[in-house]
């Protein structure tokens, strides 16, 4: 089995006018929600039997969607990137301060590099809402890993 990421974001375009709430949307694409969190300008949602994640997140005037099937990751885990720290600079700012993104790392099976979900985005985000997000982003990491490991064995062509 293939991992498949689905961007739909001019499929949600359309149908976000038309339809009140998520919920609803999910339910057009086939998706029930066992566990969603909003997020500033974003959703993420789990579909537990169906091992489905997915993400809306919205840019200005325009929504971006992703499905993720995850019925082959391998592992999950947060990773926080850091812009350049000068000499001397930490004695006057916080670690946080240089702090660029923080994202949650899938890694699947026969993929040679892991998807990455952003929460925090230095050029979107503000510094406070960094702990909100981080937090979210550990708990995701939390959720994702306690998924039971997948009995068939992972065939690539």
């Amino acid at each position: 089995m293939h991992t498949v990421i689905i961007y739909l974001s001019k499929y949600i375009s359309r149908r976000v006018k038309r339809l009140a709430s998520l919920p609803s949307l999910l339910k057009e694409i086939n998706l029930s929600v066992t566990k969603q969190e909003k997020l500033g300008h974003q959703h993420i949602g789990f579909d537990k039997i169906k091992h489905k994640l997915f993400l809306v997140k919205k840019r200005g005037n325009r929504l971006v969607c992703w499905i993720v099937n995850l019925q082959d990751l391998q592992w999950c885990a947060v990773k926080k990137v850091y812009g350049a720290i000068g000499a001397g600079e930490l004695k006057t700012r916080n670690l946080n301060h240089f702090l660029q993104s923080v994202s949650l790392q899938l890694k699947f099976r026969g993929s040679a590099k892991p998807v990455s979900v952003t929460f925090f985005e230095s050029q979107h985000n503000t510094a406070d809402e960094l702990p909100v997000l981080e937090a979210a982003a550990k708990r995701w990491e939390h959720v994702l890993s306690q998924l039971p490991p997948n009995v068939l064995p992972s065939f690539t062509t």
